[in-house]
């Protein structure tokens, strides 16, 4: 969100996140309030999250965590309404579970404060790794687009769009680096191989074995390829 949106889209997301936390906090501070339902779409909701910590989301994944957002959301109130339970009931009850409620704050603040730190954890390498490829992106330095290539952790999609810079740059061998390397992270990815064909220095057979060794992997290339020309 932060890459894609700056500080206001990022702000605005945690923001909702935190809304939602806020909307079913009594429902994770008071255990006696177990639902199966809850149960089901909050831990959907925590593993989206989890997973977008880790990587990118995936379009589906986003849409799934989006709609049990929503579903969190409206939970409390659709519950509420339909419970009946009478304020007689509710301040009999608080008495009793004062002593569990406030043993509940603080394994949820435990829990809360664990997950943020293992969250930044995760997210650090990435965030640093972005960081290294803007800075070489600004000072438009090779040395510095190659060592941001092969920053921890890697990823063959990543390494390829920074070696399709590299190239366009005129930087041969910086760009040979790259993409070697990002076909040691995915042996199987036919995306590295298609920014090898762009290395005007080629000669028809290396472009010929590397046509065939893409269309190993993607069948469908050169189909692709007539259409995006038709374009």
């Amino acid at each position: 969100m932060f890459v894609g949106g700056g500080f206001i889209l990022l702000i605005v997301y945690i923001l909702l996140i935190l809304y939602t936390f806020y909307k079913v906090k009594s429902y994770i501070l008071q255990p006696s309030q177990y639902k199966i339902g809850f149960v089901a779409v909050f831990s959907i909701f925590v593993s989206y999250i989890a997973q977008s910590v880790i990587s990118a989301n995936h379009l589906g994944l986003a849409v799934l965590g989006w709609i049990c957002l929503g579903a969190l959301v409206g939970y409390k109130k659709s519950d509420l309404e339909t419970s009946g339970l009478s304020s007689t009931l509710i301040k009999s009850t608080n008495t009793k579970s004062l002593g569990k409620s406030s043993r509940s704050r603080r394994v949820v603040s435990l829990s809360l404060s664990f997950g943020m730190i293992t969250g930044f954890l995760f997210a650090f390498p990435l965030y640093n790794t972005n960081v290294k490829q803007q800075t070489a992106a600004n000072n438009k330095n090779a040395d510095q687009y190659l060592a941001a290539a092969l920053t921890w952790p890697r990823d063959s999609v990543r390494m390829s769009l920074l070696a399709e810079r590299l190239i366009s740059g005129g930087y041969y061998s910086h760009a040979s680096t790259v993409l070697n390397e990002a076909l040691k992270v995915t042996p199987y990815s036919a995306i590295p191989l298609k920014v090898m064909r762009a290395f005007p220095n080629l000669d028809q057979n290396s472009k010929d074995e590397l046509l065939r060794k893409i269309k190993l992997l993607d069948p469908y290339f050169e189909e692709s390829m007539a259409v995006v020309n038709k374009s």
